[in-house]
C-alpha cells in the first residue's frame, strides 16, 4: 500500500532549517535590545530608578514614573517641587485630581507578607495606591508652600519596592524636581521639604 504522506527531500529540509536559523539569528538582537532598554519613565514597567534628586518637565496631562526600594531599616521622604507653583485643593475624598502631585504605587497581592496597605486600582489596574503626596506635612500643623508636595515612609517590618507616578493635571507645562531622602533618624517635612532660608 502506498503512503499519501508528502515526501520531504534532504535539500528541502536543509533549506528550511537554514531559513529557521536565519530568522532566529535576526530575532536574538531584537530581544536582547528590548531586555536592555533604558527605562524612559513612560509607565510602571519603565519606571526610572530614583536616587537623590531627578528633574524633568511634564506637559498638561502627562506623568513620569520612578521606582525605588524602601529599606525597612530606614526612614524615607519624597519631596516634589514644581514650577510654576500651582495652588491645590484636595477633593472631598481628601486626595488630589488636579495640579502637580505624585502617587505612591505598589504591585503585589494583599495576602503578601510585605503588603503595605493601600487602595487597589485607584490609579492603575493591578497596583495599590499606598499613598499620595500632600502639602499638609508640617509638625506645627501648617502647610507646605504651593508647588511643594511631600510623602514619608517610616521604618517598617518589610522592605518594599515602590513606583512613584509624578502627575501634571494642571493647565500648563511644569518643571519639577523629585528628591528621595533616606535617614536612620526621623525626617521632618519642615527640614526636608521647605526651601532653605535665603543667605
Amino acid at each position: 500500500m502506498q503512503s499519501n504522506r508528502p515526501r520531504i527531500s534532504a535539500r528541502s529540509l536543509a533549506r528550511g532549517l537554514t531559513a529557521l536559523a536565519a530568522a532566529a539569528a535576526l530575532a536574538l538582537p531584537l530581544a536582547a535590545s528590548a531586555a536592555n532598554a533604558v527605562p524612559d519613565g513612560s509607565g510602571p514597567q519603565q519606571a526610572i530608578p530614583l536616587s537623590g534628586t531627578v528633574t524633568g518637565s511634564l506637559a498638561p496631562g502627562q506623568a513620569a514614573w520612578y521606582t525605588y526600594a524602601h529599606d525597612a531599616k530606614l526612614n524615607d521622604a519624597l519631596t516634589l517641587k514644581s514650577s510654576p507653583a500651582v495652588a491645590m485643593a484636595p477633593t472631598s475624598d481628601g486626595d488630589y485630581t488636579s495640579g502637580a502631585y505624585f502617587n505612591v504605587e505598589w504591585a503585589g497581592n494583599s495576602n503578601d507578607a510585605g503588603f503595605p496597605g493601600g487602595a487597589l486600582a485607584k490609579d492603575l489596574p493591578g497596583y495599590y495606591r499606598v499613598g499620595q503626596s500632600t502639602q499638609a506635612s508640617l509638625d506645627t500643623g501648617g502647610s507646605l508652600p504651593d508647588g511643594t508636595q511631600y510623602w514619608q515612609q517610616g521604618k517598617s517590618t518589610d522592605s518594599n519596592t515602590f513606583q512613584i507616578e509624578v502627575v501634571n493635571q494642571s493647565g500648563a507645562t511644569i518643571r519639577y524636581a523629585l528628591t528621595l531622602t533616606r535617614s536612620n533618624d526621623a525626617i521632618s517635612a519642615r527640614d526636608d521639604a521647605l526651601p532653605a532660608p535665603a543667605a
